[in-house]
């Protein structure tokens, strides 16, 4: 489960990303830079970094999404999604299949991804195949972001 805050973060790279353990930035940078990881799991196995409360786990899926992605996500300002237009009138459905049809899936292409709409109603039910469990976890982060983005205050965002 996320939580409802944002930490504020420095970017500097003696930043302590995770409190619990005392990993810093450069720390969790170079251990996804060095080995090749994709989860948070896989990375706190690594460096221990996400072990604890679990408050470092979003800066975490966006450091490891943006390196494997090839570009820097912004999780914290703007839209991740380069190009993304506010909300039309269009209907509210036609709006969320097309938006994982056109922004959701050629995002997670490159991961070997894509996402499938389980139930669209006051809620959208989404699974993202193929993926374990660790994956969909650390893909969450940047999915929830651009579903809350798009759509805050109008849906209820839910991942199998």
């Amino acid at each position: 489960m996320h939580l409802d805050h944002k930490r504020k973060y420095t970017f500097e790279p003696q930043e302590v990303l995770c409190t619990c353990l005392k990993v810093s930035r450069w720390e969790v940078e170079k251990t996804i830079d060095n080995i090749n990881v994709f989860t948070i799991a896989e990375l706190r196995k690594k460096c221990c970094a996400g072990g604890g409360c679990g408050s470092c786990h979003e800066e975490l899926a966006r450091l490891l999404l943006s390196r494997q992605l090839g570009r820097n996500l912004d999780f914290y300002t703007n839209c991740p999604i380069a190009g993304c237009e506010p909300c039309t009138a269009r209907d509210l459905e036609e709006e969320i299949v097309s938006f994982v049809k056109e922004h959701i899936n050629p995002m997670l292409a490159p991961l070997g991804c894509f996402a499938q709409i389980q139930e669209l109603d006051e809620e959208v039910l989404l699974d993202i195949r193929p993926a374990n469990q660790d994956v969909k976890y650390t893909l969450s982060f940047l999915i929830e972001v651009e579903f809350t983005t798009k759509f805050a205050g109008r849906v209820r965002l839910l991942l199998l």
